[in-house]
């Protein structure tokens, strides 16, 4: 092996490893990027709408958020039922039973 083919081989090994690294690490900063960006708005939203159906309950006086477990449970265990029964007719009976109870639920509260 010649010390040119050595040096050739060599600068062809830090090259790669030198552009592996600089990929790799753009990659992590465009996965970071996506992550807060989808943090910022989905958390916004999904807070804003758990808020909006009564799953998620500010009190002042203690100044902190408490989830209501009962609503929670109808708001997963709806769609999970429909899920469930595989039958177009009576799964959209549920979605609406279950979505009639939430809002009778959220009605009496206020």
């Amino acid at each position: 092996m010649s010390p040119y083919r050595f040096l050739i081989d060599a600068g062809a090994v830090i090259l790669a490893a030198g552009i592996f690294l600089t990929l790799y690490n753009m990659m992590l900063t465009g996965v970071e990027i996506v992550v807060k960006t989808w943090r910022r708005i989905f958390v916004s939203r999904a807070g804003r709408r758990l808020r909006a159906m009564g799953v998620i309950q500010e009190k002042p006086y203690l100044a902190h958020n408490e989830l209501d477990w009962k609503r929670l449970a109808l708001l997963i265990a709806t769609p999970g039922l429909a899920l469930v029964i595989h039958d177009f007719i009576l799964s959209s009976i549920v979605l609406m039973i279950g979505m009639a109870i939430l809002t009778w639920v959220n009605f009496q509260q206020k």
